[in-house]
């Protein structure tokens, strides 16, 4: 399965070292509320910094040489990439176009060779996050909003894997991003509120045609350029 070649950040949580960032340990209710997709860009951002060529980001080298990194550390970056870069607007939080507008500020200013684009056709969905992983680059997933009927709770379940393999339901969610980290035949791996979860690439198709837009559940692509 096409998965990332290195550990995915760990983020201290209040008991344990969490998978990725998790919002709801912020101090700020903005962020706890609609804070994903900083989560999401900031995570991309550490392993862009620790494991690829070219792209060191002088303001995370406190918390790249960190193992787990420290929450109040982890949440100084939060802050730093918001006020700079990722604007949120409470209570909407972000959006996949604002992502890569952000994400390519940056990319410009510190000169890394790569370039954010929100959203792929949707029958390359799948492939193009399998390249980016191959390619060991974190992906950007989104699981929309509902639409046209905006005002209904219909989520997308995720799973958790046991010892024995099997996938057991765990949580639910919508409006949300999460950082894909790997791909398996019909599950996508992925970091949400610091811990891994499984979505089932079907559920997430369906999810998308009935109860949201395939706009809205998308990726976000990341390309080297010269």
């Amino acid at each position: 399965m096409p998965e990332l070649y290195h550990t995915y950040p760990a983020i201290q949580g209040k008991a344990e070292p969490c998978y990725g960032g998790c919002q709801t340990n912020m101090s700020k209710k903005s962020l706890q509320r609609c804070g994903c997709g900083l989560v999401c860009a900031l995570d991309l951002l550490l392993y862009l910094h620790r494991h690829h060529a070219g792209c060191s980001l002088p303001f995370l080298a406190e918390a790249a040489v960190q193992e787990p990194v420290p929450a109040d550390c982890y949440e100084q970056k939060i802050a730093l990439i918001r006020r700079r870069w990722l604007p949120i607007v409470y209570p909407l939080g972000t959006s996949g176009v604002a992502l890569a507008w952000g994400l390519n500020r940056v990319f410009r200013k510190y000169r890394l060779p790569l370039r954010a684009h929100w959203g792929v056709a949707w029958d390359k969905l799948f492939e193009t996050a399998a390249d980016m992983l191959r390619r060991d680059i974190p992906v950007i997933l989104a699981v929309g909003q509902n639409f046209p009927r905006f005002w209904r709770k219909d989520k997308l379940k995720l799973y958790r894997r046991t010892q024995e393999g099997e996938y057991r339901f765990a949580n639910a969610t919508h409006a949300h991003f999460v950082n894909l980290t790997g791909i398996e035949e019909e599950w996508l791996q992925v970091s949400s509120w610091g811990k891994c979860y499984y979505i089932n690439r079907e559920e997430y198709r369906q999810y998308a045609n009935r109860h949201s837009l395939r706009w809205l559940c998308n990726i976000l692509s990341i390309q080297e350029v010269n």
